[in-house]
């Protein structure tokens, strides 16, 4: 399944460009688990329901991250994209597969 969510992903927010050159591995931590050399990807469009978030991908699996955003903030890379406020599985890829 990894390699169906990073060509996904290369087609949609890299341009064709491998998905670790633009978006490097790191360590997510989410309370208090530690995703190692997760892929955390997206862009400033992804939000649900006024909730700003981003796509990571560990290991075979894709979650939705979410992150705390002030009404007024302009500028997105200013989080800190290792540490959101939640996480949330993917379940349904039927999306990347169709």
């Amino acid at each position: 399944m990894r390699k169906e969510i990073k060509k996904w992903a290369e087609e949609r927010y890299t341009h064709g460009k491998r998905l670790e050159t633009v978006f490097i591995p790191e360590n997510i931590t989410v309370d208090e688990r530690v995703f190692e050399d997760a892929i955390v990807f997206g862009d400033d469009e992804c939000f649900d329901c006024g909730e700003f978030y981003q796509y990571m991908l560990h290991g075979e699996e894709l979650y939705q991250v979410y992150y705390k955003v002030v009404e007024d903030v302009v500028d997105l890379s200013n989080l800190d994209y290792t540490k959101p406020c939640r996480v949330q599985k993917m379940d349904d890829l039927n999306f990347i597969l169709n």
